[in-house]
This record gives structure tokens, sequence and C-alpha cells, in this order.
């Protein structure tokens, strides 16, 4: 009676500490995409028109997330597009590396881009953009190497905007 006892004890114990997050096992990222405006780059030795944007990554947990992104090369390695015909470029740097990013609950990190592409216009199309969570420095530095090594990791996708300026304009939250 007193193995059955103590059986019962640890495999509760077990099953207590194996959903450590709100007794729910969820997404540990919410991602939400925001067009800003239209406009042209000068990071590039060939301007570059499009779409500048904002990508935020929320933890969703009740702990602290650990991620790594590029700290360069973040718009092509930690983010794919909904839309193959437009994408996030990133500028050149002298110094890529790793980084590592630590996001307390509730806490954000936004990112911020250019969607560009090869139509002379792709004004009206709707893209949402996926970001791509690296747990560990490995699979990262794996996945710089290719475009196709980075879709076979779990990627979060945000929400669908259309591609439209939306300078000089306003947006009240319901």
């Amino acid at each position: 009676m007193i193995d059955f006892f103590f059986f019962f004890v640890i495999a509760l114990t077990f099953n207590i500490n194996s959903y450590s997050q709100s007794g729910k096992k969820s997404d540990p990222v919410a991602i939400s995409l925001e067009i800003i405006g239209k406009g042209t780059t000068d990071y590039y030795k060939e301007s570059a028109n499009g779409y500048f944007a904002s990508a935020t990554v929320t933890n969703t947990r009740d702990t602290t997330i650990r991620f790594w992104v590029m700290s360069c090369s973040w718009p092509g390695v930690n983010f794919l597009s909904s839309n193959n015909s437009v994408y996030f470029i990133h500028r050149g740097c002298d110094n890529n590396s790793p980084d590592l990013i630590e996001l307390a609950p509730g806490k954000s990190v936004s990112f911020y881009g250019i969607f560009t592409g090869e139509a002379k216009s792709f004004a009206g199309k709707k893209v949402s953009v996926g970001f791509v969570y690296f747990d560990n420095m490995k699979d990262l530095s794996e996945a710089a190497s290719s475009k196709e090594q980075v879709k076979k990791f779990k990627t979060y996708w945000s929400n669908s905007v259309e591609l439209e300026d939306n300078l000089f304009t306003y947006k009240k939250e319901d």
C-alpha cells in the first residue's frame, strides 16, 4: 500500500511539473504585424522601394522565454513571408552574429524592416509574417545557411495585413 501511495505521489508530481504554463500548453509567442508606410530605403547601393513594417514578438508564457536571432540577417533567417512576391529585406553589416533575446512574461520585442518584392507594384497584396523560433544557437546556425533550412523549424504566424501606405493616418483601437 505504501508503494502504491509513493508511486501515486511521484506520478502526480511529474504530471504537475510537465505543465508549467498555468496548466495548459500554448505557443510561447504571439506575432503581430503592422504596416507603417510606403517609402524608399537608403541602406542599399541601389535604393529599394517598399513598405516599412513592424513585426512584434510577445511572450505569451508565464515564465521568461529565450530565443535566438541573427543580429543583421534576422529578416531572412527569423522571418518568412506568406506571400512569395513580397519579403523582408535586410541591410548588410560587418558583424552578423547570433543574439540571444530574453523576454519576461507579457513583454515584447519589435523588429522594424521593409517589405519589397519582385513585382513593380505589390500594393494591395495581403501578407503575414512567420517568426521562426530558435531556442538554441545550433539550430539558428544551421538555418542561417539556407532559406530551405529555415522552413523546417517551428514558425509562429502573424495577423494578415494589406500592403498600403498608412502615413498621415490614424487608427483607433477597439
